[in-house]
């Protein structure tokens, strides 16, 4: 084994677990970014418009094997995803007065896209590395728009056929340490299904949320994708990196109502205190089940709330 598989191996296993608050609360943000993914896909106002990269970044696109190793394959055709016909999509810094201090400028986002549209490779991403990251009066570049822009640069914005989305070779600490508390010994793969305490806190970690983010900032452009499980690839005795999958499906068109049953006709005449409670009964089911109409004294009010939001 090479000396620098050594060093990733060495740093893997030695990597401190999460503790248990720490667990609880990237636990409790995935389950706040799932529940937002579903209400956004189900929603049936349009995507906005990609936000481009701006005047400091641009594109470096090019033809490039991934150069992925026969562990990674062997995980790669047991998911039934693509092992070949990906290109890179750097996202670089454009020398500026901004970036004049940077000696050598580094790509902050490189992945691999499949050119017929099935998955994402997330390679090497640390917004640190970007030359205008926490610098103030700059427009940040966050990673779901990078994302999304590099699928957009390759197929248009129409990626309904994605299927999955790897983090490959996870660097992060905080990630890492999750996935230690996890797993502890354990070096096979796990698939933690949606719904699951471990889904929720890997989707809540560094490595999680920005895929999240994505499908839910533009739903119509991945075919209104949730995701319905992750597989975790710890390091092991063969496997020198930590690896990520989250596996994409349709979400679930949201319930029907159902509407109220009509109050039922009574089978004799009516006395005239029947037959006013039984149009009271009508008015009120009318009533809940058709859009509200303002009332001269609310739309006064509205309009003084208005006034005063608008007045200097």
């Amino acid at each position: 084994m090479p000396v620098a598989d050594v060093k990733t191996l060495a740093l893997g296993r030695s990597q401190e677990p999460l503790g248990v608050e720490d667990i609880l609360a990237l636990t409790s943000k995935g389950r706040g970014l799932y529940d937002d993914l579903l209400r956004r896909v189900q929603d049936p106002r349009d995507d906005p418009d990609l936000p481009g990269l701006g005047p400091n970044h641009h594109f470096n696109i090019r033809p490039l094997d991934t150069s992925l190793d026969a562990e990674t394959i062997a995980a790669f055709n047991d998911a039934g995803h693509p092992v070949t016909n990906y290109i890179l999509v750097a996202v670089r810094n454009l020398p500026s007065p901004l970036t004049a201090h940077i000696a050598k400028l580094h790509d902050p986002y490189q992945n691999f896209a499949h050119t017929g549209g099935k998955a994402l490779l997330c390679m090497d991403n640390d917004a640190s590395r970007d030359a205008l990251f926490g610098q103030k009066g700059v427009g940040r570049l966050y990673m779901s728009d990078a994302l999304a822009e590099t699928f957009a640069r390759e197929h248009g914005a129409d990626w309904r056929d994605l299927e999955a989305i790897w983090r490959m070779n996870v660097q992060n600490q905080q990630t890492r340490g999750l996935v230690a508390a996890l797993f502890g010994d354990r070096t096979d793969p796990q698939d933690f299904p949606a719904g699951d305490d471990s889904f929720f806190a890997l989707l809540g970690s560094p490595n999680g949320k920005a895929v999240c983010r994505m499908l839910a900032t533009y739903p119509d452009m991945f075919g209104r994708k949730s995701i319905s499980k992750v597989r975790v690839f710890p390091i092991g005795s063969r496997r020198v990196q930590l690896n990520i999958c989250w596996f994409l499906e349709k979400a679930p068109s949201p319930p029907t109502p159902t509407p109220s049953p009509a109050p039922a006709t009574p089978d004799h005449p009516l006395s005239r205190k029947e037959r006013r409670q039984h149009h009271r009964r009508l008015a009120s089911q009318q009533l809940a089940t058709s859009p509200s109409t303002p009332t001269r004294s609310s739309r006064r009010s509205h309009g003084r709330n208005i006034s005063a939001a608008s007045a200097p």
